[in-house]
């Protein structure tokens, strides 16, 4: 059986162009995807859930998590500094997704491939 990979998508909480309208698109990058089915897995780009509860219940479903990252940064608060420089923030909602993924991921044990920032947080 191939493994389900879970995939954290991008998201452009400000983004309104192209058609988007009210809507702000959620989108993972084709090489994430490539990469999974090349090595013999099954992607899934996962959805931003807020509820924690279905984020512990989508995990149950993954045999493991590709964090995929970002051009953005963390917001600077979430480790106890302000903001320094003009370098664009990761919106609230994928924040609170990933770390809270990544942290349920740790107590589940699934694998988890990510930088080792995202794992210590």
């Amino acid at each position: 059986m191939k493994p389900i990979i879970g995939v954290t998508p991008d998201f452009n909480a400000g983004d309104r162009k192209n058609g988007v309208g009210a809507s702000p698109p959620t989108f993972c990058a084709p090489r994430y995807i490539r990469a999974i089915e090349e090595l013999g897995g099954i992607p899934l780009v996962l959805p931003l859930l807020a509820n924690r509860a279905a984020r512990r219940r989508l995990l149950q479903q993954l045999d493991g998590l590709l964090l995929t990252g970002s051009g953005p940064d963390l917001p600077p608060s979430l480790y106890g500094e302000r903001q320094r420089y003009p370098f664009g923030i990761v919106s609230e909602r994928r924040a609170s997704f990933e770390l809270d993924i990544v942290h349920l991921a740790r107590e589940a044990d699934v694998p988890l491939l990510a930088s080792a920032e995202a794992c210590r947080r």
